[in-house]
C-alpha cells in the first residue's frame, strides 16, 4: 500500500515565488489573480485561485523593470509600455517552429492562463506554450553565451522575459525553474535545442566581429519580424563615448536596486577589462532614473533620507561620476539653484551611482535594531554535532560501566545502529569499546574541524575589516585590551544624558565687556587693516574638498565629501551659493548646522555622562564652508602675526606638542643644572571647549579685525547650532532630543579650534606685559618665558613665588571676565627651590585653591607625566611595554602578510614616534626595540630567526617586507626637529633662547650645529639593499633578481600584493635566503659537529641543500614536483579553455580544476598532456598543452617547467630546442601557417623571467596571469619543503635526531 511521503518540500511553491504564501505581505494589494488583475477585496476567492497570487512587492518590482518610464509610489497599477520594453532578439528555428516567438500582449497573457479541467475548474499549474519555451531557451543561451558565462544570468533572464511579456507576472525563481523543466522533461526536442544553440552561436560570432560598430547589449538585438522601437527622450542630451556595463534597474518604493552585469567571460583584474562605450540609451536611462530620484527627494528633510554607503574605488565608479559631470547634471543646474537644491542634486547623484554599482541603500529608520551576533550555519551545525557526540560518548561510557537502565540501553542501541561502520575498509564495530572509540575519533575530528573553520573565518573577517576601516579594527584590539563592556545597565539613560549636556550647552552666558584689558587689546590691534572679504571661488571648493577625507562620517545629510570633491561641475555653483550665504543674500538652511554627537567612553562604559567624550559629525557642506572661511581668516592672522608665539595649537609651520615639550624640558633641565628656582603652575579649564561664551567668540573676531561680513554670518549661524546625542552599544542605542549649543564652540569643523585659540589669545598678551617668568640668557640678550599654551593646556613659569602669584592672578582675572572656570581637580602648582620641591598652595578668587604638588606626585602634561621635568627612563619603560602589547595584539590576529606589517607600522610604531626627539632614546634602545619586533614575529611563526635583518625593513617592491626602521625613524625625527628649531631661532626669541641653552638637555642637543645635509644624502633603502647583497648566503637572491633575463618588479609582485599568510610569507623568504635547516646548512654554515653526512635524507645521492629540496631531488620528481607542475598547467589550461569557450565558467579554483584530455569546438582545439602522432619518430611529441586555432591555422605547443632560479634561462632554451622537430612536423602534417613553441617557465621561489611575460602575450592571455602562476609555485614550494623537513632521519636511516625547521 502506497503512502504519501511526509518529507517537507524545500523548493519553490508551484506557480511562482514562495513569498506569495499566506501571511507573507498578504495585504489588500496582494489580492490579484494569476494574470495580475486586482480582485475585489470583498469577492470570495477559491483556495486554488489564491494559491498562486503574487505579493505586492513582486508586482511593483516587475512592472517597473524598465528605467525608461519612471516609477512613482502612487502609480500602483502602472505597467510598462511596449515602447519602453524592447524585445530580446529571435530568429526562426526550423520549419516546425513558429517563425517568431515574440507574442502580442493578449497572446502572451493567454499563454500563461491556467487550463481548465474537465470539471471546469482551473488548474493549479500554469501552461507554458511551445513558443514561450523556445523564447526562454534562446534567451538563456544568448545571455550565458552558450552556457559559458553563468554569472547572475537569472536576473537578466527574468528582466528580458518581463519585457517580452509585460502583462505576465512571474518571479525570477519561476523562470529559472521553467528553464530546468524544459531540459529535464524534454519539453523541446533535442533537434530544436541544437538548432537554437547553433543560431545563437552564429549570432554571437557575428556580434563579436562587428563589436566596434554595434552595441552588443541584449536590448539592441533584433528579431527578423519585430524591430525595437526607438528610445523616447524627454530632453536632448549630448552624449560622449565611454565604456560601460549593461545594467538592470529595478525600483521598489523609495529604494532602487541596481545590478551591474559584466558580459565578459574572463575577468581577473580591473585594468584588463575592455568595456563597451556608453550609449545614448544607457545615458538616457540614468537621466530618467536621476530625474525620478530628484523628484522623489526634492523638498525632503535630509535627515529623513536613506543613508548612503561608502563605495569601493573602481573604474565603473569614476566612469559614472564622469558621465554625470559631462552629460547629465548640466541639465539640472542653473543660476537660480540655491544651496538646498544643489545639496539635493548631489545626494541624488550619489544615490543613483551607488545603486548602479549594486550597493545596498538602507532606509533611515531611526533607532537601529540591537546588533545580535548570529553564528554561521556551519558553526551551528558543527557545534550541534559535537554536542551530540559528547552526549553519546557519555551514554556509552555509562553503558560500559554497567549503568544499563532502560533509557540508557535504548539510546545505546540507537548508537550501535548508527555507528556500526568505522570505515568501509574495516570490519564493522562489534564491542562497545570499538563503538566508543569511533565516537571519540569522530568527536576529535569535528572539534579540530570547528577550530580550523573558526580560524579561517577569523582570517577572512580580520582582513575584511582591516581593508575596509583600519580604525574600527584597531578599536577592537583596544577594546579587547581594556575590556570595555556594552552592558546596557552601565550606560546613562536618555534623561541623564540630556540633563548633563543640556546643562552645559543650553545655558547662555556672556563675557564681561567692561574689563580694562579688553580695551587694551582693542587699542593694540586698532592699527591693523580690516580683513578684506574675498568671495569663495571654485578653486577654494576644489582645494578644501581635496584636503578633506573622502569617506569621513557625514552628518545628518548623509553626503560624503567624495561627492563634493568629484562632482566638479557643481563647484562653481557651490562657491556662489556659499558666498551668498556668508553675505546674507540667501537664507541659511536649517540642516546645515545640525550635527550628530556620538558619545565615546573615555575608558569604559559608565553610567556617568561626564565619562563620555563627545565627537560631533557635522554636514559636509558646513565643514566645506567653515574650511573656506578658516583659510581666509588664517591668512589675515598670519599676515599681522596676531597669534601669540606661546600658542602652538592650530599654527601652520610649527611642531605642536613636541615643540612645547622640548621647550619645557629645556627650562626644567636648565633650572636643575644651574640650581635655580623654578615655579610652575598647570592651568586646566572645566569643559574648556564647551564653556566659551558666544558673545566673547564674536567679540574676539571684532577685536582682531575679521571682516564684518564673516562676523555677521557667524553671529547669524550660531542660533542654528544644535545636535543630537547618541550612544551606540551592542544591546541598544540611546538617542536624545536635539540640544541647542548656546555656549562653547561647535566642535567638528576646522574653524572651531582656530576660533578657540583666538579666544584665549589675549591671555598670552596679558602675561607677556607683566614681564614675569623664567629667564634664559642667550648671547647678550635675555628672554623671559612666562607661559606655554597648546589649545587649552596652559603652563605658567616664574623665577619666584611672587611672580607666579602674579601670573596666576592674571589668568584667573582673564578667565572670570570671559566666564570660564578652572577645573581645580586638574590644576596644580609646583615650587622647585634649590632643587627641592616645596609646598605652597594658591588661593584663587578668594575661595578656590590650586594645590601644590608633592615629591610623589606626577602631572600628565601633553601626554607625558612629569615632576621636575620628564622622567625619561620611566616613560621609555611604559612606552616599550605598550609597544610590546600592541605588537603582540597585532600578531595574534589573522591578518595577511602585508596587512600585518601595515598594522605594526600604523598601530604599534606610532606609540613610539611621538616620543622621538622628546625622550632620549639611545641607539641601544632602538636596536633593542627592533630586536623585540623580530623576536615577536618569530614567536608567532611570521619570521625565520636566521633571515636577513635588512630585508625586514626594505620596501616590498624591492624584495623586503616593508616594516618601519625604528632607528632610522628616530634619527629622522630628531634631525627634523633640530632643523626646525635652528630655522625658527632666526625669527623667534623663545626658540633662539632654547637653541642657545640646550646643551644636551634634550635629545636634540640644539647647542650643537646641525648636520642635515649628510643625513639627507643617506638613503637607508639603498644602503640596506647593498648590505643585503654583500651577504654571502642571503645575498644570492638579490643577485638572482639583478640578472638580465629576470623581471625584478614581477618577481617581487607577490610581496607587493601581500595576500599570503604571514607564516607562509616568512617561510618562502627563508627559502630564498637559503637558511632552512638542511643537512648541508648545518654542516657547512652553522658548523654543527653532530652532522657528519650532508647527503639528502631521501635520495642519499646529492648534498641536501635547499635548491636540492625545491627542485633537484629525484625521489620527489614523480610526486611533489609533478603536483606543483600540474598546478601551473591547470592555471594555463583553465584560462585557455575559458577564453575560447571550451568549458563553462563554474568559478572552479585552479587547484580543484581537472583538465580534460581533449576539448574542441568549431574554432579551437585544446590538448592536455596528449601525444601528437607524427609521420616519423619524434622523441618529444607530448607537450603539456597543445592549442590549435582552426580559423587562423596556428598551433601553440605549450610546455611548463618550474626549475630552480639559477636554471631558468637554461630551461627556457631547452624547451625551445626540445620541441623544434615537433614544431616542424605539426606545421607539415596539420598544414599550419604558424607553429609556436611556448615555454611557461618560472622558478620554484617565484622568480619571473622576462620570457614568461612574452609567452603570456603570445597566447593572448592577460599579463597579470603571472601573479596566479607565481602564487601557485610559491605555495607548492613551501608545501614541498615543509613536508620534506618533517621527515625524520630515523624513517630512512633509523637515526633518532629530528630535523628542526
Amino acid at each position: 500500500m502506497e503512502t504519501r511521503s511526509k518529507k517537507k518540500r524545500i523548493g519553490p511553491l508551484p506557480g511562482g515565488d514562495r513569498r506569495g504564501t499566506p501571511g507573507a505581505d498578504a495585504g489588500c494589494f496582494s489580492m490579484r489573480s494569476v494574470s495580475g488583475v486586482e480582485l475585489n477585496r470583498r469577492a470570495s476567492t477559491k483556495k486554488h485561485v489564491t494559491a498562486e497570487i503574487s505579493d505586492d512587492a513582486d508586482l511593483q518590482t516587475n512592472r517597473s523593470n524598465t528605467p525608461l518610464e519612471p516609477y512613482s509610489p502612487s502609480t500602483i497599477s502602472y505597467t510598462p509600455s511596449r515602447s519602453s520594453s524592447p524585445s530580446i532578439p529571435s530568429s526562426p528555428v526550423s520549419h516546425t517552429v513558429s517563425p517568431t516567438p515574440a507574442l502580442n500582449v493578449a497572446r502572451g497573457a493567454n499563454a500563461f492562463l491556467p487550463a481548465s479541467t474537465k470539471a471546469g475548474k482551473p488548474r493549479v499549474r500554469m501552461k507554458w506554450s511551445k513558443e514561450v519555451n523556445i523564447f526562454i531557451m534562446r534567451t538563456y543561451f544568448y545571455i550565458t553565451k552558450l552556457e559559458t558565462d553563468m554569472t547572475i544570468y537569472r536576473k537578466v533572464l527574468h528582466e528580458l522575459f518581463c519585457r517580452q511579456y509585460p502583462e505576465v507576472n512571474v518571479s525570477e525563481q519561476r523562470i529559472s525553474d521553467q528553464r530546468r523543466t524544459i531540459v529535464r522533461n524534454k519539453l523541446l526536442s533535442q533537434e530544436i535545442i541544437d538548432q537554437i544553440k547553433e543560431e545563437t552561436r552564429k549570432q554571437l560570432e557575428a556580434e563579436s566581429e562587428n563589436s566596434s560598430n554595434t552595441d552588443l547589449s541584449p536590448q539592441n538585438i533584433q528579431t527578423n519580424d519585430q524591430q525595437t522601437q526607438p528610445l523616447t527622450q524627454t530632453q536632448p542630451l549630448n552624449m560622449q563615448s565611454q565604456p560601460y556595463n549593461y545594467t538592470q534597474i529595478t525600483h521598489s518604493s523609495t529604494q532602487t536596486e541596481s545590478i551591474t552585469l559584466t558580459l565578459e567571460n574572463d575577468i581577473d583584474t580591473l585594468t584588463a577589462v575592455e568595456q563597451a562605450p556608453i550609449t545614448e540609451e544607457y545615458t538616457q536611462q540614468l537621466y530618467d532614473k536621476f530625474q525620478t530620484t530628484l523628484t522623489q527627494y526634492s523638498g525632503m528633510d535630509p535627515a529623513s533620507r536613506p543613508r548612503l554607503p561608502k563605495l569601493l574605488y573602481n573604474r565603473n565608479l569614476f566612469r559614472l561620476v564622469n558621465l554625470f559631470n559631462e552629460s547629465i547634471l548640466a541639465h539640472f543646474i542653473s543660476e537660480d539653484n540655491q544651496l538646498t537644491d544643489l545639496h539635493t542634486i548631489i545626494y541624488c547623484t550619489a544615490l543613483v551611482i551607488s545603486e548602479e554599482l549594486n550597493f545596498k541603500i538602507t532606509e533611515n529608520t531611526g533607532n537601529s535594531r540591537p546588533r545580535i551576533s548570529i553564528k554561521p550555519p556551519w558553526q551551528q551545525r558543527l557545534e550541534k554535532g559535537i554536542e551530540k557526540l559528547r552526549a553519546d560518548c557519555g551514554r556509552l561510557t555509562q553503558y560500559i560501566n554497567n549503568n544499563r537502565s532502560n533509557k540508557v540501553v535504548k539510546r545505546v542501541e540507537a548508537i550501535f545502529k548508527n555507528t556500526r561502520i568505522h570505515t568501509r575498509h574495516e570490519n564493522n564495530n562489534r564491542t562497545p569499546h570499538e563503538f566508543l572509540d569511533t565516537l571519540k575519533q569522530k568527536l576529535a575530528l569535528k572539534v579540530h574541524r570547528l577550530r580550523r573553520y573558526k580560524k579561517a573565518q577569523q582570517r577572512r573577517n580580520d582582513n575584511a575589516i582591516f581593508a575596509k576601516n583600519e580604525k574600527i579594527f584597531y578599536r577592537k584590539l583596544n577594546t579587547s585590551h581594556t575590556n570595555i563592556s556594552d552592558n546596557q545597565s552601565t550606560i546613562p539613560s536618555k534623561e541623564q544624558l540630556e540633563s548633563f549636556w543640556a546643562g552645559i550647552w543650553e545655558e547662555s552666558i556672556s563675557h564681561n565687556d567692561r574689563s580694562a584689558w579688553i580695551t587694551e587689546e582693542e587699542t593694540k590691534w586698532a592699527g591693523i587693516d580690516e580683513m578684506e572679504f574675498i568671495e569663495i571661488t571654485e578653486s577654494d571648493i576644489a582645494n578644501v574638498t581635496g584636503r578633506l577625507h573622502n569617506w569621513k562620517s557625514p552628518g545628518i545629510d548623509k553626503v560624503h565629501n567624495f561627492w563634493y570633491k568629484k562632482l566638479t561641475i557643481l563647484h562653481k555653483h557651490i562657491a556662489k551659493n556659499l558666498t551668498e550665504i556668508v553675505l546674507g543674500k540667501q537664507r541659511i538652511p536649517e540642516f546645515i548646522a545640525t550635527g550628530i554627537t556620538y558619545m565615546l567612553p573615555k575608558a569604559k562604559h559608565s553610567s556617568q555622562p561626564s565619562q563620555y567624550r563627545p565627537i560631533t559629525c557635522l554636514p559636509t557642506i558646513y565643514k566645506i564652508l567653515t574650511s573656506a572661511i578658516t583659510i581666509k581668516v588664517n591668512a589675515h592672522i598670519e599676515r599681522y602675526k596676531i597669534m601669540a608665539e606661546e600658542q602652538k595649537g592650530c599654527r601652520r609651520g610649527h611642531m605642536g606638542c613636541k615643540e612645547q615639550l622640548i621647550i619645557d624640558s629645556t627650562i626644567h633641565k636648565h633650572a636643575t643644572s644651574k640650581n635655580r628656582n623654578l615655579h610652575c603652575t598647570y592651568i586646566d579649564y572645566k569643559k574648556a571647549f564647551d564653556s566659551v561664551p558666544h558673545s566673547w567668540l564674536i567679540k574676539i573676531l571684532e577685536i582682531y579685525k575679521i571682516n564684518n561680513k564673516i562676523v555677521d554670518f557667524l553671529r547669524n549661524i550660531m542660533p542654528h547650532w544644535k545636535t543630537t546625542l547618541q550612544i551606540n552599544t551592542t544591546n541598544d542605542n540611546v538617542v536624545t532630543r536635539q540640544i541647542r549649543i548656546k555656549k562653547g564652540i561647535y566642535q567638528g569643523d576646522s574653524l572651531s579650534p582656530l576660533w578657540f585659540c583666538l579666544a584665549l589669545n589675549p591671555l598670552s598678551h596679558l602675561l607677556q606685559r607683566c614681564h614675569a617668568g623664567y629667564c634664559l640668557k642667550h648671547s647678550s640678550d635675555e628672554t623671559v618665558i612666562s607661559h606655554l599654551v597648546y589649545m587649552d593646556d596652559i603652563k605658567l613659569y616664574a623665577k619666584s613665588d611672587k611672580d607666579m602669584k602674579t601670573l596666576v592672578d592674571i589668568t584667573a582675572t582673564f578667565s572670570n571676565d570671559i566666564n570660564m572656570q578652572f577645573g581645580l581637580d586638574k590644576c596644580k602648582t609646583l615650587h622647585i627651590v634649590r632643587g627641592k620641591i616645596q609646598p605652597g598652595n594658591y588661593v584663587v578668587n578668594d575661595r578656590d585653591i590650586i594645590t601644590a604638588m608633592e615629591q610623589t606626585d606626577l602631572y600628565k602634561y601633553l601626554g607625558y607625566t612629569q615632576l621636575k621635568g620628564l622622567d625619561h627612563i620611566k616613560i621609555k619603560n611604559s612606552l616599550t611595554t605598550e609597544y610590546k602589547r600592541r605588537l603582540n595584539a597585532v600578531c595574534k590576529t589573522q591578518l595577511s602578510g602585508k596587512h600585518l606589517i601595515k598594522a605594526i607600522n600604523t598601530f604599534a610604531v606610532p606609540i613610539l614616534t611621538y616620543s622621538f626627539g622628546v625622550i632620549k632614546w639611545t641607539k641601544t634602545d632602538t636596536e633593542q626595540l627592533e630586536r623585540t619586533t623580530r623576536t615577536t614575529l618569530t614567536k608567532h611563526n611570521n619570521l625565520h630567526p636566521k633571515s636577513a635583518i635588512e630585508r625586514l625593513t626594505i620596501k616590498r617592491q624591492n624584495g623586503g617586507r616593508g616594516l618601519i626602521d625604528i632607528s632610522h625613524l628616530c634619527q629622522k625625527q630628531i634631525c627634523k626637529l633640530k632643523s626646525f628649531f635652528h630655522s625658527k631661532s632666526q625669527t623667534s626669541d623663545i626658540h633662539k633662547a632654547i637653541v642657545s641653552n640646550d646643551t644636551n638637555y634634550t635629545p636634540l642637543n640644539l647647542n650643537e650645529p646641525i648636520d642635515v645635509e649628510n643625513f639627507n644624502e643617506t638613503d637607508p633603502q639603498k644602503e640596506k639593499l647593498e648590505n643585503w647583497k654583500r651577504k654571502v648566503l642571503h645575498g644570492r637572491h638579490p643577485h638572482d633578481l639583478e640578472q638580465a633575463h629576470v623581471n625584478t618588479i614581477a618577481s617581487n609582485k607577490w610581496l607587493k600584493i601581500g595576500n599570503l599568510f604571514p607564516e607562509t610569507e616568512g617561510f618562502i623568504i627563508a627559502i630564498q635566503d637559503q637558511i632552512i635547516n638542511t643537512k648541508n646548512y648545518k654542516k657547512y654554515i652553522i658548523k654543527d659537529p653532530t652532522v657528519t653526512d650532508d647527503k639528502c635524507r631521501k635520495c642519499h645521492i646529492q648534498p641536501e641543500t635547499i635548491q636540492h629540496i625545491t627542485g633537484a631531488c629525484t625521489t620527489l620528481t614523480q610526486t611533489d614536483y609533478t603536483h606543483r607542475h600540474n598546478q601551473i598547467v591547470n592555471v594555463i589550461h583553465q584560462k585557455l579553455a575559458l577564453k575560447y569557450t571550451l568549458i563553462q565558467n563554474t568559478n572552479t579554483p585552479y587547484y580543484k580544476y581537472t583538465p580534460e584530455t581533449v576539448l574542441e569546438n568549431t574554432t579551437h582545439k585544446l590538448y592536455y598532456d596528449r601525444a601528437i602522432l607524427t609521420d616519423r619518430t619524434i622523441h618529444y611529441n607530448r607537450p603539456d598543452i597543445t592549442l590549435q586555432d582552426k580559423v587562423n591555422n596556428i598551433t601553440y605547443l605549450i610546455d611548463i617547467a618550474v626549475p630552480n632560479t639559477h636554471k631558468i634561462q637554461k630551461t627556457i632554451t631547452e624547451k625551445i630546442t626540445k620541441y623544434a622537430e615537433l614544431k616542424d612536423e605539426v606545421a607539415r602534417i596539420w598544414k599550419q601557417n604558424k607553429v609556436y613553441v611556448v615555454p611557461i617557465v618560472l622558478s620554484t621561489t617565484g622568480v619571473i623571467p622576462n620570457h614568461l611575460l612574452h609567452s603570456l602575450k603570445l597566447l593572448d592571455l592577460k599579463e597579470t596571469l603571472y601573479i596566479t602562476l607565481q602564487k601557485a609555485a610559491i605555495l607548492n614550494t613551501c608545501r614541498i619543503v615543509r613536508k620534506f623537513m618533517q621527515i625524520e632521519d630515523n624513517e630512512i636511516n633509523h637515526q633518532t635526531t629530528p630535523t628542526n625547521t
